[in-house]
């Protein structure tokens, strides 16, 4: 078995730690476990092409373009205001913000457990919400 240095390990917990913060503002798509993963999977990508295929991935640029995508993947858009169209838009723009909302919601509920809520009924709660801020919208 394989384990981490604790390097890794802290900055993986400061990483998600941050995320937590930002998907309790509602900043957040994914939840901040996968999207820590996903950020962490990125840098650990790039660095690993850039230094064991320097002649391919030699231009400084990949890792902007990869750091764009990951935002693009995992911090909320700003569409403030788009809800408000009359053709129709803010119901995609209300179904677009179900993930981010959920994650949101959950982040807030792990930092102020609501006390009207069982255990297990917080448990169940947090899990639904854990399924809606990671689940793939192409449906």
């Amino acid at each position: 078995m394989h384990t981490s240095p604790a390097a890794v390990l802290e900055s993986h917990r400061i990483l998600t730690r941050d995320l937590e913060r930002a998907a309790a503002v509602g900043e957040l798509r994914p939840a901040p476990g996968p999207a820590a993963q996903m950020v962490m999977a990125a840098n650990a990508g790039v660095a690993l092409v850039i230094v064991a295929r320097p002649a391919t991935f030699g231009d400084a640029s990949v890792s902007r373009r990869v750091r764009d995508g990951v935002h693009a993947a995992v911090v909320t858009p700003d569409v403030s205001g788009a809800s408000d169209d009359a053709d129709g838009a803010g119901a995609a723009v209300s179904e677009a913000h179900v993930p981010s909302t959920a994650a949101r919601l959950s982040a807030l509920l792990r930092q102020s457990p609501d006390p009207a809520l069982s255990a297990a009924e917080g448990a169940l709660l947090t899990e639904w919400l854990n399924r809606l801020s990671n689940a793939p919208r192409d449906r």
